[in-house]
């Protein structure tokens, strides 16, 4: 070994033994600190776990008395494992207008994109159980003035379909005024209507009724509307 290589040598021992003594001491300062939390009956926090959701698809139609009906809106219901709260995500429902299915609701290949969790299940509206449905809650409070269920129908039929995105805004607006107002009557909503309200069920129902009891009255639990706007 040259005596010109020699420093470099050195430096390079006394960084290893450096990085290997940093190492051993925090190594040696865990299990100490491990010990004492042990002896001490100090508890380690846990770890928060993933929140895993259950997925159902919310389905307005045209009419179900039509041989295929048409669809006007699709919202995902998501549900946590905690149900500490509900998510109801709007979709833009153009891409869905010819893609009703009476098992599903609406196809799951368009719904891929938009929710990692497969859908345990729809749960169809058409425009005259949606009407019905509102009128039976006394209807909402929409941007400041009461409307029935009619009304919100042709709230939503306003939308330009000029301005990409109208509709499914006009959408969110309607859902969070029924929200509110689900919110507002709490258990005086008849839960059993409620039951009986949907077009079409394509739900087990022993879910539709555990997700009954889970967020009846609607009061109790934080709802969050969200809408999907395609960029």
């Amino acid at each position: 070994m040259s005596a010109r290589n020699l420093p470099a040598s050195r430096f390079t021992g006394c960084l290893l033994f450096l990085v290997g003594g940093i190492i051993i001491g925090a190594m040696f300062t865990y299990l100490v600190a491990s010990q004492w939390r042990r002896l001490h009956g100090v508890a380690q926090v846990p770890l928060p776990q993933p929140v895993v959701y259950s997925v159902y698809v919310l389905v307005e139609v045209n009419s179900m008395q039509l041989p295929t009906p048409q669809v006007e809106a699709v919202w995902l219901i998501r549900v946590p494992d905690n149900h500490a709260r509900l998510e109801l995500i709007g979709l833009p429902p153009e891409q869905f207008r010819d893609q009703f299915d009476p098992v599903t609701g609406v196809s799951e290949t368009l719904l891929h994109p938009y929710a990692l969790e497969k859908a345990l299940g729809a749960i169809v509206y058409d425009r005259q159980a949606v009407a019905q449905f509102v009128d039976t809650m006394g209807g909402v409070t929409l941007m400041g003035q009461p409307a029935n269920g009619t009304d919100l129908l042709a709230f939503v039929d306003g939308a330009d379909p000029a301005k990409p995105g109208d509709r499914l805004i006009r959408q969110g607006v309607v859902m969070q005024a029924v929200v509110l107002q689900a919110v507002w009557c709490g258990e005086t909503l008849n839960a059993l209507d409620m039951l009986r309200s949907p077009s079409l069920a394509l739900i087990d129902q022993a879910d539709l009724s555990t997700l009954l009891s889970w967020y009846y009255p609607l009061r109790d639990k934080p709802v969050r509307v969200l809408l999907q706007l395609d960029s």
